[in-house]
Protein backbone atom coordinates (compact mmCIF):
# COMPACT_ATOMS: atom_id res chain seq x y z
CA UNK A 1 0.00 0.00 0.00
CA UNK A 2 1.16 3.13 -0.86
CA UNK A 3 2.39 6.16 1.68
CA UNK A 4 -0.62 8.46 2.48
CA UNK A 5 -0.45 11.59 4.04
CA UNK A 6 -3.41 12.84 6.35
CA UNK A 7 -4.34 16.20 4.47
CA UNK A 8 -5.41 19.50 5.77
CA UNK A 9 -8.32 19.63 7.67
CA UNK A 10 -9.34 23.17 7.36
CA UNK A 11 -12.51 22.45 9.80
CA UNK A 12 -9.23 22.25 12.50
CA UNK A 13 -9.69 18.35 12.52
CA UNK A 14 -12.30 16.16 14.62
CA UNK A 15 -11.63 17.91 18.08
CA UNK A 16 -12.79 21.08 16.70
CA UNK A 17 -15.87 19.79 14.73
CA UNK A 18 -17.04 17.09 17.89
CA UNK A 19 -17.30 20.73 19.75
CA UNK A 20 -19.80 21.95 17.21
CA UNK A 21 -23.09 21.50 18.67
CA UNK A 22 -25.14 17.87 17.93
CA UNK A 23 -28.20 19.82 16.75
CA UNK A 24 -26.39 21.06 14.08
CA UNK A 25 -25.44 18.44 12.44
CA UNK A 26 -27.29 16.90 9.43
CA UNK A 27 -29.35 13.91 8.94
CA UNK A 28 -31.08 12.55 5.90
CA UNK A 29 -34.24 10.62 7.23
CA UNK A 30 -35.57 7.74 4.43
CA UNK A 31 -39.83 9.12 4.22
CA UNK A 32 -40.55 7.28 1.19
CA UNK A 33 -43.04 4.64 0.90
CA UNK A 34 -41.00 1.37 0.85
CA UNK A 35 -41.52 -1.08 -2.27
CA UNK A 36 -42.07 -5.03 -1.34
CA UNK A 37 -40.04 -4.00 1.91
CA UNK A 38 -37.17 -2.23 0.05
CA UNK A 39 -36.11 1.21 -0.85
CA UNK A 40 -36.01 1.74 -4.75
CA UNK A 41 -35.29 4.69 -5.96
CA UNK A 42 -34.69 6.07 -9.68
CA UNK A 43 -31.23 7.63 -10.61
CA UNK A 44 -32.94 11.40 -11.26
CA UNK A 45 -34.49 10.80 -7.59
CA UNK A 46 -31.34 10.10 -5.84
CA UNK A 47 -29.69 13.14 -7.39
CA UNK A 48 -31.77 15.44 -5.98
CA UNK A 49 -30.07 14.70 -2.97
CA UNK A 50 -26.88 16.03 -3.74
CA UNK A 51 -28.16 18.74 -5.84
CA UNK A 52 -30.06 20.36 -3.26
CA UNK A 53 -26.94 19.80 -0.63
CA UNK A 54 -24.91 21.44 -2.71
CA UNK A 55 -27.29 24.19 -4.43
CA UNK A 56 -30.16 24.55 -2.41
CA UNK A 57 -33.15 26.03 -3.37
CA UNK A 58 -32.16 26.68 -7.15
CA UNK A 59 -32.76 23.10 -7.58
CA UNK A 60 -35.55 20.31 -6.88
CA UNK A 61 -35.93 19.15 -3.35
CA UNK A 62 -35.90 15.62 -2.87
CA UNK A 63 -39.30 13.99 -2.39
CA UNK A 64 -38.07 10.66 -0.84
CA UNK A 65 -35.95 11.71 2.72
CA UNK A 66 -35.94 15.01 4.78
CA UNK A 67 -32.47 16.80 5.26
CA UNK A 68 -32.62 17.81 8.80
CA UNK A 69 -30.00 20.78 9.88
CA UNK A 70 -29.40 21.45 6.53
CA UNK A 71 -27.75 24.29 6.74
CA UNK A 72 -24.84 22.01 8.48
CA UNK A 73 -23.64 20.65 5.58
CA UNK A 74 -20.17 20.03 5.60
CA UNK A 75 -19.69 18.89 1.87
CA UNK A 76 -20.77 16.03 -0.26
CA UNK A 77 -18.67 13.15 -1.67
CA UNK A 78 -19.25 10.23 -4.04
CA UNK A 79 -18.33 7.63 -4.86
CA UNK A 80 -19.20 5.07 -7.33
CA UNK A 81 -17.75 1.47 -7.33
CA UNK A 82 -18.27 -0.65 -10.73
CA UNK A 83 -17.59 -3.81 -9.17
CA UNK A 84 -17.39 -7.50 -10.53
CA UNK A 85 -19.79 -10.35 -9.75
CA UNK A 86 -17.50 -12.00 -7.73
CA UNK A 87 -16.73 -8.58 -5.75
CA UNK A 88 -20.80 -8.25 -5.45
CA UNK A 89 -20.85 -11.48 -3.88
CA UNK A 90 -18.34 -10.76 -0.87
CA UNK A 91 -19.03 -7.02 -0.26
CA UNK A 92 -18.73 -8.98 3.63
CA UNK A 93 -15.13 -9.09 2.87
CA UNK A 94 -15.11 -5.11 2.36
CA UNK A 95 -15.59 -4.81 6.48
CA UNK A 96 -14.62 -0.66 6.99
CA UNK A 97 -17.01 -0.23 4.59
CA UNK A 98 -20.10 -2.69 5.97
CA UNK A 99 -19.37 -0.95 9.42
CA UNK A 100 -19.18 3.14 8.13
CA UNK A 101 -22.78 2.52 6.88
CA UNK A 102 -24.15 0.38 9.24
CA UNK A 103 -25.95 3.25 10.78
CA UNK A 104 -26.97 4.52 7.01
CA UNK A 105 -30.09 4.27 4.30
CA UNK A 106 -29.13 1.40 1.78
CA UNK A 107 -31.16 2.34 -1.19
CA UNK A 108 -31.77 -0.23 -4.17
CA UNK A 109 -31.90 1.38 -7.88
CA UNK A 110 -34.37 0.58 -10.60
CA UNK A 111 -31.59 0.68 -13.12
CA UNK A 112 -28.28 -0.48 -13.77
CA UNK A 113 -26.71 1.74 -16.75
CA UNK A 114 -24.00 3.65 -15.96
CA UNK A 115 -24.50 6.52 -18.59
CA UNK A 116 -28.24 7.70 -16.92
CA UNK A 117 -26.66 7.62 -13.96
CA UNK A 118 -23.70 10.26 -14.20
CA UNK A 119 -26.04 12.10 -16.47
CA UNK A 120 -28.46 12.63 -13.83
CA UNK A 121 -25.70 13.35 -10.90
CA UNK A 122 -24.11 15.53 -13.19
CA UNK A 123 -27.03 17.68 -14.72
CA UNK A 124 -29.61 19.23 -12.22
CA UNK A 125 -33.46 19.83 -13.18
CA UNK A 126 -34.78 23.13 -12.74
CA UNK A 127 -36.56 23.80 -9.34
CA UNK A 128 -39.57 25.04 -9.06
CA UNK A 129 -39.05 28.61 -9.45
CA UNK A 130 -37.17 28.31 -12.62
CA UNK A 131 -39.78 26.31 -14.14
CA UNK A 132 -42.46 29.23 -13.34
CA UNK A 133 -40.01 31.71 -14.69
CA UNK A 134 -39.23 29.72 -17.88
CA UNK A 135 -43.48 29.34 -18.28
CA UNK A 136 -44.41 33.19 -18.09
CA UNK A 137 -40.98 33.79 -20.68
CA UNK A 138 -42.36 31.37 -23.00
CA UNK A 139 -46.05 31.85 -22.49
CA UNK A 140 -46.83 34.69 -20.37
CA UNK A 141 -48.50 35.36 -16.89
CA UNK A 142 -51.93 33.91 -17.36
CA UNK A 143 -53.03 35.03 -13.91
CA UNK A 144 -51.83 38.73 -13.72
CA UNK A 145 -54.09 41.47 -13.82
CA UNK A 146 -53.73 45.08 -13.85
CA UNK A 147 -55.15 46.80 -10.87
CA UNK A 148 -58.43 48.57 -11.08
CA UNK A 149 -58.42 51.93 -12.27
CA UNK A 150 -61.32 52.67 -9.92
CA UNK A 151 -63.20 50.24 -6.93
CA UNK A 152 -65.72 49.75 -9.12
CA UNK A 153 -63.90 47.38 -11.57
CA UNK A 154 -62.65 44.95 -8.68
CA UNK A 155 -63.30 41.66 -8.63
CA UNK A 156 -62.05 38.66 -7.81
CA UNK A 157 -59.62 38.45 -10.46
CA UNK A 158 -57.91 41.01 -8.74
CA UNK A 159 -57.17 39.35 -5.87
CA UNK A 160 -55.40 36.22 -7.87
CA UNK A 161 -52.39 35.17 -7.25
CA UNK A 162 -50.38 35.71 -9.90
CA UNK A 163 -47.17 33.31 -11.66
CA UNK A 164 -44.97 35.47 -10.95
CA UNK A 165 -45.59 35.59 -7.36
CA UNK A 166 -45.93 31.61 -7.13
CA UNK A 167 -42.53 31.85 -8.23
CA UNK A 168 -41.60 33.85 -5.72
CA UNK A 169 -43.28 32.46 -2.47
CA UNK A 170 -42.98 28.70 -3.26
CA UNK A 171 -46.44 27.70 -5.04
CA UNK A 172 -45.87 24.09 -6.24
CA UNK A 173 -47.09 23.22 -10.10
CA UNK A 174 -48.00 19.74 -11.23
CA UNK A 175 -44.96 17.21 -11.12
CA UNK A 176 -42.51 15.24 -8.94
CA UNK A 177 -45.79 14.01 -6.48
CA UNK A 178 -47.31 17.61 -6.76
CA UNK A 179 -50.55 16.15 -8.39
CA UNK A 180 -53.46 18.99 -9.57
CA UNK A 181 -56.20 19.45 -8.01
CA UNK A 182 -58.82 18.98 -10.99
CA UNK A 183 -58.23 17.20 -14.21
CA UNK A 184 -59.25 20.43 -16.04
CA UNK A 185 -60.03 23.40 -15.26
CA UNK A 186 -62.60 25.95 -16.48
CA UNK A 187 -61.59 29.69 -17.62
CA UNK A 188 -61.57 31.87 -14.21
CA UNK A 189 -64.23 34.97 -14.00
CA UNK A 190 -65.20 37.43 -12.23
CA UNK A 191 -67.92 35.15 -11.19
CA UNK A 192 -66.01 32.21 -10.42
CA UNK A 193 -66.97 30.80 -7.04
CA UNK A 194 -64.36 31.22 -3.75
CA UNK A 195 -63.57 28.05 -1.34
CA UNK A 196 -61.38 28.81 1.68
CA UNK A 197 -59.58 26.06 2.91
CA UNK A 198 -57.30 25.27 5.76
CA UNK A 199 -55.03 21.92 7.47
CA UNK A 200 -53.87 21.17 10.49
CA UNK A 201 -51.06 19.59 10.55
CA UNK A 202 -48.88 16.65 12.70
CA UNK A 203 -44.75 15.81 12.36
CA UNK A 204 -44.08 12.51 11.15
CA UNK A 205 -41.33 10.15 11.79
CA UNK A 206 -39.62 11.13 8.42
CA UNK A 207 -39.78 14.75 10.12
CA UNK A 208 -42.16 16.27 7.69
CA UNK A 209 -45.24 17.71 8.37
CA UNK A 210 -48.28 15.75 7.52
CA UNK A 211 -51.60 16.62 7.24
CA UNK A 212 -54.19 14.94 9.73
CA UNK A 213 -57.15 18.17 9.08
CA UNK A 214 -58.76 20.05 6.40
CA UNK A 215 -61.45 22.23 6.30
CA UNK A 216 -62.97 23.57 3.55
CA UNK A 217 -65.79 26.77 3.26
CA UNK A 218 -67.58 28.61 0.60
CA UNK A 219 -67.51 31.95 0.46
CA UNK A 220 -71.04 31.96 2.50
CA UNK A 221 -69.21 30.74 5.24
CA UNK A 222 -71.12 27.27 5.13
CA UNK A 223 -68.48 24.64 5.65
CA UNK A 224 -68.15 22.11 2.46
CA UNK A 225 -65.46 19.76 4.14
CA UNK A 226 -64.36 18.87 7.28
CA UNK A 227 -62.61 15.93 7.80
CA UNK A 228 -59.66 14.25 10.47
CA UNK A 229 -56.82 12.35 8.12
CA UNK A 230 -54.83 10.04 8.79
CA UNK A 231 -51.14 9.78 7.58
CA UNK A 232 -49.39 7.37 6.03
CA UNK A 233 -46.93 7.79 8.39
CA UNK A 234 -46.54 7.21 11.89
CA UNK A 235 -46.96 10.33 13.96
CA UNK A 236 -43.98 11.39 16.37
CA UNK A 237 -45.40 14.74 17.61
CA UNK A 238 -49.39 15.75 17.28
CA UNK A 239 -48.25 19.56 17.92
CA UNK A 240 -51.40 19.80 19.86
CA UNK A 241 -50.32 23.55 20.79
CA UNK A 242 -51.02 24.50 17.16
CA UNK A 243 -53.09 21.44 15.50
CA UNK A 244 -55.84 20.93 17.42
CA UNK A 245 -55.28 17.05 17.02
CA UNK A 246 -54.46 14.23 19.77
CA UNK A 247 -53.87 10.67 19.78
CA UNK A 248 -56.99 9.82 20.62
CA UNK A 249 -58.82 12.10 18.05
CA UNK A 250 -57.50 9.81 15.50
CA UNK A 251 -58.25 6.97 16.51
CA UNK A 252 -60.56 5.03 14.05
CA UNK A 253 -59.99 7.60 11.34
CA UNK A 254 -60.33 5.95 7.89
CA UNK A 255 -59.46 8.72 5.99
CA UNK A 256 -56.58 8.87 3.71
CA UNK A 257 -55.11 11.66 1.68
CA UNK A 258 -56.01 10.21 -1.17
CA UNK A 259 -59.87 10.72 -0.36
CA UNK A 260 -59.09 14.01 0.25
CA UNK A 261 -57.92 14.47 -3.54
CA UNK A 262 -60.59 12.84 -4.34
CA UNK A 263 -62.86 15.09 -2.66
CA UNK A 264 -61.41 18.44 -4.04
CA UNK A 265 -61.70 17.11 -7.48
CA UNK A 266 -65.64 15.75 -7.14
CA UNK A 267 -66.64 18.75 -4.83
CA UNK A 268 -64.85 21.90 -6.43
CA UNK A 269 -66.63 23.24 -9.54
CA UNK A 270 -64.04 23.37 -12.52
CA UNK A 271 -63.51 27.68 -12.18
CA UNK A 272 -63.25 27.46 -8.32
CA UNK A 273 -60.53 29.72 -6.90
CA UNK A 274 -59.23 28.20 -3.44
CA UNK A 275 -58.10 31.40 -0.75
CA UNK A 276 -55.97 30.66 2.15
CA UNK A 277 -53.41 32.70 4.67
CA UNK A 278 -50.19 31.17 3.30
CA UNK A 279 -51.75 28.85 1.10
CA UNK A 280 -48.46 27.60 -0.46
CA UNK A 281 -48.04 25.29 2.94
CA UNK A 282 -51.60 24.25 2.81
CA UNK A 283 -50.87 23.06 -1.10
CA UNK A 284 -47.36 21.77 -0.44
CA UNK A 285 -48.75 19.26 2.58
CA UNK A 286 -51.57 18.16 0.67
CA UNK A 287 -49.49 17.36 -2.24
CA UNK A 288 -51.90 19.50 -4.94
CA UNK A 289 -51.06 22.44 -7.56
CA UNK A 290 -54.08 24.58 -8.69
CA UNK A 291 -53.96 27.61 -10.71
CA UNK A 292 -56.65 30.37 -9.01
CA UNK A 293 -55.23 31.01 -5.86
CA UNK A 294 -56.05 33.88 -3.56
CA UNK A 295 -53.10 34.03 -0.55
CA UNK A 296 -54.32 36.45 2.46
CA UNK A 297 -51.17 36.75 3.43
CA UNK A 298 -50.10 38.56 0.38
CA UNK A 299 -53.01 40.69 -0.23
CA UNK A 300 -52.42 42.28 3.19
CA UNK A 301 -48.86 43.48 4.21
CA UNK A 302 -48.12 45.68 7.16
CA UNK A 303 -44.07 45.28 7.03
CA UNK A 304 -43.29 46.56 3.26
CA UNK A 305 -41.72 43.32 2.64
CA UNK A 306 -43.05 40.73 0.63
CA UNK A 307 -41.17 38.24 2.01
CA UNK A 308 -42.15 39.23 5.79
CA UNK A 309 -45.55 37.95 5.85
CA UNK A 310 -48.10 38.92 8.81
CA UNK A 311 -49.95 35.82 10.93
CA UNK A 312 -53.29 35.54 10.68
CA UNK A 313 -53.89 35.84 14.39
CA UNK A 314 -52.59 39.48 13.87
CA UNK A 315 -54.26 40.34 10.84
CA UNK A 316 -57.49 39.47 12.17
CA UNK A 317 -56.96 41.43 15.70
CA UNK A 318 -55.31 44.47 13.51
CA UNK A 319 -58.52 44.56 10.99
CA UNK A 320 -61.20 42.50 12.42
CA UNK A 321 -60.83 43.85 15.78
CA UNK A 322 -61.38 40.39 17.50
CA UNK A 323 -58.85 38.22 19.72
CA UNK A 324 -58.11 34.75 18.80
CA UNK A 325 -55.43 31.88 19.01
CA UNK A 326 -55.85 31.95 22.67
CA UNK A 327 -56.46 28.37 23.54
CA UNK A 328 -53.89 26.17 24.46
CA UNK A 329 -55.64 23.09 23.03
CA UNK A 330 -54.88 24.55 19.61
CA UNK A 331 -56.30 25.63 16.94
CA UNK A 332 -59.53 24.74 14.66
CA UNK A 333 -59.00 24.62 10.95
CA UNK A 334 -62.65 25.56 10.50
CA UNK A 335 -62.18 28.50 12.62
CA UNK A 336 -58.79 29.99 10.36
CA UNK A 337 -61.46 29.43 7.20
CA UNK A 338 -63.75 31.88 9.22
CA UNK A 339 -61.10 34.85 10.02
CA UNK A 340 -59.43 34.11 6.20
CA UNK A 341 -63.02 34.29 4.67
CA UNK A 342 -63.79 37.36 6.69
CA UNK A 343 -60.33 39.30 5.76
CA UNK A 344 -61.25 38.71 2.37
CA UNK A 345 -64.38 40.10 2.44
CA UNK A 346 -62.77 42.98 4.68
CA UNK A 347 -60.56 43.79 1.38
CA UNK A 348 -63.35 43.27 -0.89
CA UNK A 349 -65.62 46.15 1.10
CA UNK A 350 -62.91 48.46 1.80
CA UNK A 351 -61.07 48.27 -2.02
CA UNK A 352 -57.90 47.27 -3.58
CA UNK A 353 -55.06 48.99 -1.62
CA UNK A 354 -56.36 48.21 1.75
CA UNK A 355 -54.18 46.58 4.49
CA UNK A 356 -51.47 46.74 2.07
CA UNK A 357 -48.62 49.36 2.62
CA UNK A 358 -46.84 48.28 -0.38
CA UNK A 359 -50.22 49.60 -1.93
CA UNK A 360 -49.99 52.75 0.06
CA UNK A 361 -51.79 51.60 2.95
CA UNK A 362 -51.07 54.04 5.69
CA UNK A 363 -51.33 52.23 9.61
CA UNK A 364 -51.48 55.30 11.15
CA UNK A 365 -55.02 55.25 9.68
CA UNK A 366 -56.22 52.76 11.80
CA UNK A 367 -55.88 52.25 15.38
CA UNK A 368 -53.38 50.31 16.08
CA UNK A 369 -54.19 47.17 18.48
CA UNK A 370 -50.40 46.23 19.13
CA UNK A 371 -46.86 46.61 18.33
CA UNK A 372 -46.17 45.28 14.51
CA UNK A 373 -42.75 43.77 15.96
CA UNK A 374 -45.35 41.08 18.08
CA UNK A 375 -46.51 40.46 14.48
CA UNK A 376 -43.37 39.15 13.11
CA UNK A 377 -42.49 37.56 16.65
CA UNK A 378 -45.57 35.49 16.39
CA UNK A 379 -45.06 34.61 12.22
CA UNK A 380 -41.64 33.36 13.32
CA UNK A 381 -42.43 31.46 16.23
CA UNK A 382 -45.34 29.15 13.98
CA UNK A 383 -42.59 29.17 11.25
CA UNK A 384 -40.50 26.99 12.88
CA UNK A 385 -42.62 24.31 12.59
CA UNK A 386 -43.92 25.38 9.22
CA UNK A 387 -47.28 25.18 10.37
CA UNK A 388 -48.71 29.11 10.17
CA UNK A 389 -52.41 28.35 11.93
CA UNK A 390 -54.61 30.13 13.60
CA UNK A 391 -58.17 30.37 15.52
CA UNK A 392 -60.81 32.88 15.51
CA UNK A 393 -64.24 33.63 16.20
CA UNK A 394 -67.05 34.87 14.35
CA UNK A 395 -70.02 37.64 15.96
CA UNK A 396 -72.52 36.32 13.03
CA UNK A 397 -71.88 32.73 14.02
CA UNK A 398 -73.55 30.68 16.99
CA UNK A 399 -71.05 30.43 19.79
CA UNK A 400 -70.96 27.54 22.15
CA UNK A 401 -70.60 28.05 26.04
CA UNK A 402 -67.49 28.59 27.50
CA UNK A 403 -66.49 25.73 29.27
CA UNK A 404 -64.78 27.30 32.85
CA UNK A 405 -63.75 23.98 34.12
CA UNK A 406 -60.44 23.56 34.25
CA UNK A 407 -60.09 20.04 33.24
CA UNK A 408 -59.18 19.62 29.57
CA UNK A 409 -62.44 17.65 28.08
CA UNK A 410 -61.93 14.44 26.31
CA UNK A 411 -62.50 14.24 22.09
CA UNK A 412 -66.38 13.26 21.46
CA UNK A 413 -65.76 11.81 17.90
CA UNK A 414 -68.39 12.61 14.88
CA UNK A 415 -69.78 9.79 13.41
CA UNK A 416 -71.21 10.27 9.36
CA UNK A 417 -74.71 10.30 8.98
CA UNK A 418 -74.97 8.24 6.17
CA UNK A 419 -72.21 5.11 6.59
CA UNK A 420 -72.11 5.80 10.41
CA UNK A 421 -68.12 5.86 9.84
CA UNK A 422 -65.81 8.09 12.24
CA UNK A 423 -64.74 11.09 10.66
CA UNK A 424 -63.96 13.92 12.83
CA UNK A 425 -64.23 14.75 16.29
CA UNK A 426 -66.41 17.56 18.18
CA UNK A 427 -63.97 20.23 18.91
CA UNK A 428 -62.00 21.19 22.08
CA UNK A 429 -61.78 24.82 22.03
CA UNK A 430 -64.03 26.63 24.27
CA UNK A 431 -66.55 28.81 22.23
CA UNK A 432 -65.69 27.26 18.71
CA UNK A 433 -68.10 28.05 16.22
CA UNK A 434 -67.44 25.02 14.73
CA UNK A 435 -69.09 22.78 16.46
CA UNK A 436 -72.95 23.79 16.05
CA UNK A 437 -71.90 25.04 11.61
CA UNK A 438 -69.79 21.50 10.48
CA UNK A 439 -70.17 18.88 8.31
CA UNK A 440 -72.28 15.68 9.29
CA UNK A 441 -70.86 13.53 6.27
CA UNK A 442 -67.63 11.87 5.55
CA UNK A 443 -65.57 12.36 2.92
CA UNK A 444 -66.87 9.43 1.18
CA UNK A 445 -70.13 9.52 1.53
CA UNK A 446 -70.19 13.72 0.10
CA UNK A 447 -67.94 12.43 -3.10
CA UNK A 448 -70.43 9.67 -3.69
CA UNK A 449 -73.31 12.41 -3.66
CA UNK A 450 -71.28 14.63 -5.33
CA UNK A 451 -70.53 12.17 -8.28
CA UNK A 452 -74.43 11.23 -8.94
CA UNK A 453 -74.78 15.22 -9.26
CA UNK A 454 -72.21 16.18 -11.67
CA UNK A 455 -73.01 12.97 -13.85
CA UNK A 456 -76.62 14.56 -14.60
CA UNK A 457 -74.40 18.12 -15.91
CA UNK A 458 -73.59 18.73 -19.46
CA UNK A 459 -70.01 20.60 -19.73
CA UNK A 460 -70.45 22.55 -22.86
CA UNK A 461 -67.50 25.54 -22.19
CA UNK A 462 -63.98 24.05 -23.13
CA UNK A 463 -61.60 23.42 -20.29
CA UNK A 464 -58.74 23.26 -20.02
CA UNK A 465 -55.30 21.05 -18.05
CA UNK A 466 -53.24 22.61 -15.81
CA UNK A 467 -50.95 19.93 -15.85
CA UNK A 468 -50.22 19.91 -19.64
CA UNK A 469 -50.11 23.70 -19.70
CA UNK A 470 -46.54 23.59 -17.51
CA UNK A 471 -45.61 20.57 -19.42
CA UNK A 472 -45.71 21.66 -23.28
CA UNK A 473 -43.78 24.82 -22.75
CA UNK A 474 -40.82 22.54 -23.27
CA UNK A 475 -39.45 23.38 -19.97
CA UNK A 476 -39.15 20.48 -18.35
CA UNK A 477 -35.18 20.07 -18.85
CA UNK A 478 -31.37 20.31 -16.70
CA UNK A 479 -28.36 22.54 -16.92
CA UNK A 480 -24.80 20.98 -16.52
CA UNK A 481 -24.18 20.96 -13.03
CA UNK A 482 -20.65 22.90 -13.33
CA UNK A 483 -23.02 26.34 -14.31
CA UNK A 484 -23.94 26.30 -10.18
CA UNK A 485 -20.20 26.16 -9.18
CA UNK A 486 -19.75 30.13 -8.74
CA UNK A 487 -17.47 30.50 -5.99
CA UNK A 488 -14.91 29.20 -3.90
CA UNK A 489 -17.40 27.92 -1.32
CA UNK A 490 -18.84 26.20 -4.32
CA UNK A 491 -16.55 23.81 -6.09
CA UNK A 492 -17.01 20.55 -7.27
CA UNK A 493 -14.02 17.72 -7.87
CA UNK A 494 -15.05 15.42 -10.55
CA UNK A 495 -12.36 11.98 -11.11
CA UNK A 496 -14.34 9.40 -13.10
CA UNK A 497 -14.28 7.88 -16.34
CA UNK A 498 -13.67 10.37 -19.18
CA UNK A 499 -15.62 12.96 -17.25
CA UNK A 500 -15.30 15.01 -20.73
CA UNK A 501 -18.22 12.87 -22.21
CA UNK A 502 -20.64 14.03 -19.27
CA UNK A 503 -19.55 17.90 -19.03
CA UNK A 504 -18.23 19.03 -22.46
CA UNK A 505 -17.40 23.14 -20.98
CA UNK A 506 -14.41 21.94 -18.59
CA UNK A 507 -13.56 25.58 -18.29
CA UNK A 508 -14.75 26.47 -14.98
CA UNK A 509 -12.37 27.83 -12.73
CA UNK A 510 -14.41 26.32 -9.62
CA UNK A 511 -14.34 22.69 -11.35
CA UNK A 512 -12.00 20.40 -11.30
CA UNK A 513 -11.91 17.08 -13.66
CA UNK A 514 -9.65 13.78 -13.41
CA UNK A 515 -10.13 10.92 -15.56
CA UNK A 516 -9.80 7.75 -13.33
CA UNK A 517 -9.00 5.27 -16.08
CA UNK A 518 -5.14 7.27 -16.08
CA UNK A 519 -4.78 4.88 -13.09
CA UNK A 520 -3.13 1.53 -12.73
CA UNK A 521 -5.41 0.91 -9.31
CA UNK A 522 -7.53 1.56 -7.34
CA UNK A 523 -5.19 2.14 -4.14
CA UNK A 524 -3.62 4.40 -6.24
CA UNK A 525 -6.46 6.33 -7.56
CA UNK A 526 -7.92 7.16 -3.93
CA UNK A 527 -3.68 8.04 -2.74
CA UNK A 528 -4.04 10.44 -5.65
CA UNK A 529 -7.73 12.04 -5.23
CA UNK A 530 -8.17 12.06 -1.70
CA UNK A 531 -6.63 14.62 -0.38
CA UNK A 532 -8.23 16.90 -3.31
CA UNK A 533 -11.74 16.06 -2.41
CA UNK A 534 -11.08 18.18 1.02
CA UNK A 535 -10.60 20.87 -0.54
CA UNK A 536 -13.69 20.81 -2.81
CA UNK A 537 -17.91 21.39 -1.73
CA UNK A 538 -19.18 18.46 -3.66
CA UNK A 539 -16.93 15.47 -4.80
CA UNK A 540 -17.85 12.56 -7.53
CA UNK A 541 -15.28 9.14 -7.97
CA UNK A 542 -15.42 6.34 -9.72
CA UNK A 543 -13.15 3.30 -10.49
CA UNK A 544 -13.72 -0.09 -11.63
CA UNK A 545 -13.09 -2.74 -8.75
CA UNK A 546 -11.91 -6.14 -9.44
CA UNK A 547 -10.82 -8.06 -6.51
CA UNK A 548 -10.08 -11.67 -6.18
CA UNK A 549 -8.03 -12.25 -3.33
CA UNK A 550 -8.86 -11.39 0.31
CA UNK A 551 -5.42 -9.34 0.17
CA UNK A 552 -7.06 -7.36 -2.47
CA UNK A 553 -10.38 -7.15 -0.43
CA UNK A 554 -8.26 -5.38 2.55
CA UNK A 555 -6.15 -2.97 0.39
CA UNK A 556 -9.58 -1.83 -1.41
CA UNK A 557 -11.32 -1.79 2.29
CA UNK A 558 -8.21 0.18 3.35
CA UNK A 559 -8.54 2.40 0.48
CA UNK A 560 -12.21 3.30 1.20
CA UNK A 561 -11.49 4.01 5.03
CA UNK A 562 -8.65 6.42 3.99
CA UNK A 563 -10.83 8.17 1.73
CA UNK A 564 -13.79 8.38 4.30
CA UNK A 565 -12.22 8.69 7.74
CA UNK A 566 -9.19 11.19 6.68
CA UNK A 567 -10.49 13.28 3.04
CA UNK A 568 -13.56 14.26 4.28
CA UNK A 569 -15.13 16.48 7.02
CA UNK A 570 -17.49 15.88 9.67
CA UNK A 571 -20.85 16.47 8.95
CA UNK A 572 -20.12 15.45 5.53
CA UNK A 573 -23.14 13.54 3.11
CA UNK A 574 -21.49 10.44 1.86
CA UNK A 575 -22.38 8.03 -0.38
CA UNK A 576 -20.99 4.75 -2.18
CA UNK A 577 -22.71 3.17 -5.06
CA UNK A 578 -21.82 -0.56 -5.83
CA UNK A 579 -22.77 -1.18 -9.34
CA UNK A 580 -22.81 -3.94 -11.95
CA UNK A 581 -24.88 -5.34 -15.06
CA UNK A 582 -26.87 -7.01 -12.47
CA UNK A 583 -27.70 -4.46 -10.10
CA UNK A 584 -27.16 -1.63 -8.40
CA UNK A 585 -27.51 -0.16 -4.79
CA UNK A 586 -26.10 2.98 -2.53
CA UNK A 587 -24.67 3.59 0.78
CA UNK A 588 -26.03 6.97 2.21
CA UNK A 589 -24.92 8.22 5.41
CA UNK A 590 -23.87 11.69 7.15
CA UNK A 591 -20.15 11.17 8.47
CA UNK A 592 -20.29 12.55 12.03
Amino acid sequence: MMNRKKPFRKDGGDDWVLAKKKKTMMEVVWKKKETDGERRLHFHEFSTLFHYCVIGAGSRKPNWCSIRNFKGSSSIILLRLECTDFVMKNLSKLKFLNYFFKTGILVKFNSTNREDFWLKMLNVADGNKELIKSIIEKTGDPFEISPPKDEDELNKRHFLVSLAEMAQHNYQIPGHRIIPSKKKYKKVTKDSPIFVIDCEMCVVESGTNAVTRVSILDECGNVVLDSLVVPDENIIDYVTRYSGITELMLENVKTSLKDIHEAIRILLPDDAILCGHSLNFDLEALGISHPYCIDIALLYNLTGDTHKKTGLKNLTKYFLKREIQNSRRGHCSVEDCRATLDLLKEKFSKGYGYGNIIHGFLTGSMSKTEDTNKDEEVKDEIKNININKNESDEDTFIQTPINKDKKKPESKPKYCSICKEKFATICNIDGCSCKTASSSKCVKCLVKEAEKKNNNIQEEEELFDWEEVTKKTDIWNASCISRFMTHAMRTMFCAIKDPIYFVKDQTNAFCKFVDSEHFDNFNEYITHVGPTCIEHKMTLLEYDLDCTKDEEFQEADKSIQYLLEDCIMNNSLCSVVLANPKETFAHIKVKN
